[in-house]
Parts: C-alpha cells; structure tokens; sequence
C-alpha cells in the first residue's frame, strides 16, 4: 500500500486525447466534446442529475455552500 502526507501539494498534468509528441504517429483521429473532470467521487443522484441537463447545459458545476466558499458541484 502507498501512502503519502496528506499535507504534501502534488501536481497533477492530465491530458485528453494525444500528446503532442505522438501526434504524428497517431493514425486515429477524433474529437472530444465536452469534458468535466470532478476532483471528488460522484453520488449517484449528482450522476443522474447532470445527465437530467443534457448536452444543452451550459455551466461549470460549480455552487456555493453556506460559507461562500465554491465547491465541486454542490447539490
């Protein structure tokens, strides 16, 4: 098991599709639509509720909970 400080900041890069240094090598070619990427592990309900707004929402799941503060898709 790895375990590691939970104080530690990390940084994390991520990239959706190909790196640019295979792009020349990739015969594959497509498109990604629209992405969200969700620091924190979705209900259920959250899961059903986005896919309720369709591909017509527009927004970035983002909310405010009592202290102002933002977070990640507050229901």
């Amino acid at each position: 098991s790895i375990s590691m400080d939970p104080s530690a900041v990390i940084d994390i890069c991520g990239i959706i599709g190909t790196p640019s240094l295979w792009k020349q090598h990739a015969a594959l070619v497509w498109r990604v639509g629209p992405t969200y990427l969700f620091e924190e592990v979705l209900s259920s309900d959250q899961v059903e509720t986005i896919y309720g707004q369709g591909t017509k929402y527009i927004g970035s799941y983002l909310a405010l909970n009592a202290q102002g503060e933002k977070m990640s898709f507050f229901l």
